[in-house]
């Protein structure tokens, strides 16, 4: 029996490959199993799990049902109405795992069917807690190229330059270069809604994994604000939060429904409050983050989510183990 973790396209550019798809099933070899991942439905035999990851087709899904495999597909995104491969592979797998509740919820209601929430791991190296900000703060945003438009920059920028006035932020992203560009054309025809917005204080990053760890590192904080109304962004997971604390920052961020586990360690209220507060109570900072890190090393390490997807295999392969 193999474990394969398939995709049309795969990519460890792409984030879902990597912490849904490469990770685990490297960790699934060193546990002692037989794993694939990647873009070759051909492997797969009778017997096997198939766990079918983003840009996955339904034709790939009825290949490996014909084959003999138990087929999983794996949803990440609430792109139901924009995406046309969603449904109808969600309809061939016979199981469907996710990355969040809120997104458990979205699929049951649509399709009738259970789905089962595996979250995403961390994936960035543990570091140690610092928070020491100097009088210019050094605050990083980080997030697939989807996510850096679903943020209402125009106002988080004139707040942190009207209110903070002290700051550097970090944006990384996988389409930061042509969204600075985008942002330099409408600040030059003055429009109305870009009044105020310094670019002088912001630099733009095109993603890369070791430049995000590299920004991480030298960063006081990570700013997560999110459209907590918009149905692409309730049902996140909480991935860039234990990145954060993984790596030893503090985050202020927005209130989504997979964020609450970890109010306890961040601030989810008024972003530029949350920034002043911190800075107020660095003691308390730091006390967050190591709780913070401590809870994300126990439960959302990669180890830890393997084990989450061994115990769900159990449950749908009768002779599994």
């Amino acid at each position: 029996m193999t474990i394969n973790f398939i995709a049309g396209k795969f990519s460890e550019g792409r984030a879902s490959h990597r912490l849904r798809g490469k990770y685990i099933s490297e960790k699934l070899i060193e546990k002692g199993f037989d794993s694939y991942y990647g873009s070759k439905v051909g492997k797969i035999k009778q017997n096997d799990i198939t766990v079918f990851l983003k840009s996955s087709t339904p034709e790939m899904i009825q290949e490996a049902k014909k084959n003999g495999s138990i087929t999983v597909y794996d949803v990440c995104d609430n792109k139901f109405d924009e995406d046309d491969l969603l449904k109808p592979c969600c309809q061939e797998a016979e199981f469907i795992t996710c990355n969040s509740n809120v997104m458990r919820q979205q699929i049951e209601n649509r399709f009738k069917k259970n789905a089962v929430v595996i979250p995403d791991p961390f994936e960035r190296p543990v570091l140690p807690v610092e928070f020491n900000p100097g009088p210019v703060i050094n605050l990083l945003w980080f997030g697939s190229g989807s996510s850096l438009g679903y943020v209402d920059w125009t106002t988080v920028w004139r707040e942190l330059e009207t209110k903070l006035v002290n700051y550097q932020l970090d944006i990384i992203s996988s389409k930061s270069v042509r969204f600075q560009e985008k942002t330099q054309r409408r600040i030059l025809k003055n429009e109305e809604e870009y009044r105020g917005v310094n670019l002088s204080k912001i630099k733009f990053h095109e993603w890369t994994w070791d430049l995000q760890g590299e920004l991480l590192k030298k960063c006081d904080m990570v700013i997560i604000p999110v459209d907590t109304n918009h149905h692409r962004t309730i049902t996140k997971s909480a991935n860039r939060i234990v990145d954060s604390l993984a790596s030893g920052k503090f985050v202020v961020t927005s209130r989504l429904d997979s964020y609450r586990e970890f109010a306890d360690f961040m601030w989810n209220k008024d972003l530029v409050k949350g920034i002043n507060w911190a800075k107020e109570h660095p003691d308390k900072v730091k006390k967050m983050i190591q709780e913070g890190q401590n809870h994300t090393i126990k439960y959302y390490s990669v180890d830890a989510i393997t084990n989450t997807w061994l115990n769900f295999f159990g449950t749908i392969k009768n002779d599994f183990n």
